[in-house]
Parts: C-alpha cells; sequence; structure tokens
C-alpha cells in the first residue's frame, strides 16, 4: 500500500465498527447494542458504501456476550444485500468464549484477530497469548474465515511474519493499524507513517483511530492508499462534545472525504477479490469443536465459590456486574475472574494474597529519590 496507490485510484474498504464492546448507551443512547438495532445500523451504512461491518454481540442489558453474534449476524442477513460481516474474537472473555464467535451458522465471512495483549483501566491486561492467538488462527482457517490482523503497536506487526511463517495465515494480510485509547500507538502522523513503511510484504492496511483523531488519521490513510475504519466502536462523537446521531453520520463524512480525495470506494465484491474472501465459510458446530486448544482444560473446571458478581453501583449499561473476590474483599479484573473460575482448585488464599500485594504495588506512590 502507498501513495502510488492513491494516485492510481485503488479502491477504498470502507469498514463499519458499529457497536463494540466497551461504551454503552449511558455514553450515547445512539449506540446499537441488540441484533435489530444493529441489522438497522448495518443496512444503512451498506446503503453509504461499507463493505464490511465490524459487530460485536451483547445481552439484553448491553453486557458482552459473544452467544449473541448468531442472532446478530441473521437479522443483518435479513436486512443487508451483500455486506461483508465481521465477528469480533477480542475482548476480555476466556478463550472458550471468543472462539464462539467463530462458531455461528453461517460462520462469519471475516474475524478480527487480536496480535496482543493491550491495558486499559489500571488493572485489565487483555488476554491475548500466542496460544490464544494461534488456536483461534487455526479455527478461522479451519472455517476458511478471512482474518482482519489487529495491530494495537507497532511491535505486534512481528506477528504478522511469524504468523505467516507458521502457515496460519496467507497472503494478502488486512492489517489493521489502531491508534488512540488504551495503549496503542500514539495518533501521530508520524506513527502512522512509520508503520506503514515497516508493513510485511503483501499487506492492505486499514486504520482506525479513536475519538477526535478518527478524521484527521483515516484521511491520512486514505492519502496512502489505505482503507478506513470508522464507527460508534471507535468514536462517539460527530463533532467536539456532539454526540453522534447515528453510524452513518459518521460514515457518511467519511464517504465524503474520500470521494473529494479522488478515490473510489469498494463494493463488497472488489473487497472480497482484494482480501481473497472466498465465502464459502463453515459454520455450526464441528468434529473436533470440543479439542481446540486451550479450550479443553478450561471448560474441566467449576467456578470459583470464593467469586460473586456484584454491582458497583456506578450506573454504565455495558458493566451492571463485576466479578468480586470474597476472599480479596475487592473488585477483580474479568480475566482475575477467568483464572480463578478455571482452576479453583489451588489455594485460593494463597492466590488472592499474591494478587492483593500485586494491586498495592500499582497504587503505591513512588518514593522521592535523595538528593
Amino acid at each position: 500500500m502507498t501513495y502510488q496507490d492513491y494516485l492510481d485510484q485503488k479502491p477504498v474498504i470502507l469498514t463499519a465498527a458499529l457497536t463494540g464492546g466497551v461504551h454503552g448507551k449511558d455514553a450515547n443512547p445512539n449506540l446499537p447494542e441488540q441484533p435489530d438495532e444493529i441489522a438497522r445500523e448495518a443496512r444503512a451504512c451498506e446503503r453509504l458504501g461499507a463493505s464490511i461491518v465490524h459487530v460485536h454481540g451483547r445481552d439484553r442489558h448491553g453486557e458482552n456476550d459473544t452467544g449473541r453474534l448468531q442472532a446478530v449476524t441473521e437479522a443483518i442477513h435479513d436486512r443487508c444485500d451483500d455486506i461483508v460481516v465481521q465477528h469480533s474474537t477480542g475482548g476480555q472473555g476466556p478463550l472458550r468464549e471468543r472462539i464462539k464467535a467463530l462458531r455461528t451458522d453461517p460462520a462469519p465471512e471475516m474475524a478480527s484477530l487480536d496480535l496482543g495483549p493491550f491495558k486499559r483501566d489500571r488493572h485489565i491486561i487483555t488476554d491475548h497469548t500466542r496460544d490464544n492467538i494461534d488456536t483461534l488462527a487455526r479455527e478461522m482457517r479451519r472455517r476458511n474465515i478471512t482474518p482482519e490482523l489487529e495491530v494495537f503497536n507497532g511491535g505486534q506487526l512481528a506477528e504478522v511474519t511469524r504468523l505467516a511463517e507458521d502457515g496460519l495465515i496467507d497472503r494478502p494480510f488486512f492489517v489493521n493499524l489502531v491508534f488512540g485509547g488504551a495503549n496503542f500507538t500514539p495518533p501521530r502522523p508520524g506513527a502512522v507513517l512509520e508503520l506503514v513503511r515497516t508493513l510485511p510484504e503483501g499487506s492492505e492496511f486499514n486504520l482506525l483511530a479513536t475519538g477526535r483523531h478518527q478524521r484527521p488519521l483515516t484521511t491520512l490513510a486514505v492519502l496512502l492508499g489505505g482503507h478506513v475504519r470508522v464507527g460508534m466502536e471507535d468514536n462517539l462523537y460527530s463533532d467536539r462534545g456532539v454526540p453522534a446521531e447515528s453510524n452513518a453520520q459518521l460514515l457518511e463524512r467519511t464517504v465524503a472525504t474520500v470521494e473529494s480525495l479522488d478515490r473510489p470506494i469498494a463494493t463488497p465484491e472488489e473487497t472480497r477479490a482484494m482480501l481473497d474472501i472466498e465465502g464459502d465459510t463453515v459454520g455450526g458446530p464441528r468434529p473436533g469443536d470440543e479439542l481446540a486448544a486451550g479450550e479443553q482444560a478450561a471448560d474441566e473446571g467449576s467456578a470459583c465459590p470464593f467469586l460473586a458478581y456484584r454491582s458497583e453501583g456506578d450506573g454504565r449499561s455495558f458493566d451492571h456486574e463485576r466479578p468480586y473476590c470474597t476472599v480479596a474483599d475487592e473488585f477483580v479484573s474479568p480475566m482475575q475472574a477467568d483464572v480463578c473460575n478455571d482452576r479453583f482448585d489451588f489455594d485460593h488464599r494463597s492466590h488472592c494474597d499474591v494478587y492483593r500485594e500485586y494491586v498495592e504495588s500499582e497504587t503505591a506512590p513512588v518514593p522521592e529519590e535523595d538528593d
């Protein structure tokens, strides 16, 4: 992907990220959460030129629920003509939950594949180990699902090469460069240029930027011959302090920018050709599903008897209840809860003491150096 691609008027793939798994309607009441809401937004974005929709599943309270992706996919197919559906396999849940995003019937034509962990809030680190990444990549290959490779910082580009060398992904690599928020790549034009320069050969790059950085950095991506993702998962505002009315509103201004720069917008058919999406995914249960690496051991454990789920009472629609350790007498991260649920038979009190020490070390003031 180069400036020459821009000059040659290579079609731009537009992805609409409709809902995400972090914000709730308390942050913007126009955010779609339920299958029919998501499908209506998908249809509106398809009419404007989006050829891919990136979706998460949420339950009736707006909480993350991978199991709801089946209903979301069915609703989108009912309303849309030919759009490519891309499921998220990200988030903070255990592998056995994330892999369900690949087992809907029909399976999605695409799915996101996070190439490493990132931090959120004070004590949350997403659980994207190499074992988990490889398990999801193998499952995508097994079901003929095209991965979108999520790169949260420059070091994760090395994972693209590793996965290719291990035979888990094929060219063209659809690399999604993520800027802003959490500990993603700093949202600066120079950082965009550097990552684009270091893309592995055979890559098509997509770019998303959070919040106020969405508009300028996606415009830069268009000039560099890349593709763009916009939507309310990444940005809840149409202007500074003005909540977006819909995903279509955000996409509409992106379409205007692309057209003003004289690049055509890719149709779903052109998108499938550029990304080598074959469209014959394998959905539903398959022999060996229960043997996917990392899942069987996790499913054999029972829930930790010391864990409860309690509301913090902060009113966030996406966080009604959080895991609470009754031994440590504190809320714990979703990842910590997964560890406890999967390995409940270890010395829990000892483990909680270790976890408490970790929290205290993270929050302790840094001592001043002696003069």
